[in-house]
């Protein structure tokens, strides 16, 4: 008898446990993109909360680019330099590999949200 309780109570710990990971798991995961030029934070934008679409133009010393963000994502999606590889980068919605457009000095990095299991992009 005292086995089945046991079992019981090591089942019913179990259950219990699996119903609290599930809940914290399911929780939404806040998203922010913090805008970077020469260096130096120009905007910092929570993704998780936005419910339409924004652009945003960064304009300087004859450098341009117009950055887009929607629900979880941001992309660059114009820029006035030379090869314009940041466009064609696309859509962002995790932090592994920042967003980099160097002729500008503009940069786009991603924290929060869901962690994935990457360490680090090469190439």
């Amino acid at each position: 008898m005292k086995s089945n309780k046991f079992w019981l109570t090591l089942f019913g710990v179990l259950i219990v446990a699996s119903a609290i990971a599930i809940f914290f798991m399911s929780m939404p995961q806040m998203t922010y993109a913090q805008i970077f030029r020469d260096g130096e934070l120009i905007e910092t934008i929570n993704l998780s909360t936005l419910t339409e679409a924004i652009d945003i133009a960064l304009e300087s010393e004859g450098r341009r680019n117009v950055i887009q963000a929607e629900n979880g994502k941001i992309r660059i999606s114009e820029a006035n330099c030379f090869f314009e590889l940041c466009t064609r980068k696309g859509w962002r919605n995790t932090g592994v590999m920042p967003i980099v457009c160097l002729p500008n000095r503009v940069s786009v990095r991603l924290t929060g949200g869901a962690q994935t299991d990457i360490d680090g992009v090469v190439g």
